[in-house]
């Protein structure tokens, strides 16, 4: 793999309000292309949060979002790892993470697999993907999970299987599990000698979690 610089952007996020969170990410654009990266990756939910009982007002304004993502990746000429945001497809809606690239095209698109069925109860809102999230450049292969996908050790495994060198999991990651997301994020690189990128959010949200962020990149070795 080439080198690359690349950004993890560790945010709040507003619950629910996809002007003040998209207006969040201009301005920390406007920092990360100042500093050349290559890449970038955003949170889980990052347009909306868990705001899980809007998921149809917030669908259309999520479109906008997609949107959004691909002019400011052509207009900075960088990859955008849009984190995830809310997608309906045929009648289902998605956890979905794009990838962008830096002429403001979509390279691909991940559908979060495993739901978290616990506190938020995702699994009632959004469906289980079925595809593998991977996208091919000239530096490096991409694969995308999402939050607790970290807990499933075969589809990181798979990623690497079908040739990605670098893993990117954009999460929600609450604070009381903030030691797992560690060891998880450490475990996956060892065991598959692979990088990975671990970009999760801070701050508190309308659900009454903590997050503390804790973004890592982990080389295979483990450090």
């Amino acid at each position: 793999m080439k080198a690359i610089k690349f950004a993890m952007v560790q945010m709040d996020i507003i619950h629910g309000d996809i002007d003040a969170n998209e207006n969040h990410v201009t301005t920390l654009l406007d920092d990360v292309e100042k500093h050349g990266a290559d890449l970038v990756v955003f949170p889980e939910l990052w347009n909306t949060g868990y705001d899980l009982e809007r998921l149809d007002f917030l669908r259309c304004r999520s479109e906008q979002s997609m949107k959004f993502l691909r002019q400011q990746a052509k207009d900075r000429h960088i990859m955008i790892v849009g984190g995830s945001i809310p997608e309906k497809k045929d009648g289902v809606f998605y956890n979905m993470c794009p990838v962008i690239t830096e002429l403001g095209t979509v390279a691909g698109k991940y559908r979060k697999a495993h739901l978290f069925p616990l506190a938020l109860h995702e699994h009632r809102y959004f469906s289980p993907g079925s595809e593998w999230g991977i996208v091919e450049t000239e530096k490096f292969t991409l694969g995308t999970m999402l939050c607790y996908d970290l807990r499933f050790p075969e589809l990181c495994r798979n990623l690497v299987l079908r040739g990605a060198n670098l893993i990117v999991v954009p999460a929600q990651w609450p604070a009381a599990r903030e030691n797992h997301w560690r060891v998880l994020l450490q475990a996956r690189a060892i065991e598959n000698q692979a990088f990975l990128l671990g970009v999760n959010r801070i701050g508190r949200d309308d659900n009454g979690l903590i997050y503390h962020g804790h973004s890592m990149a982990v080389a295979p070795d483990g450090t």
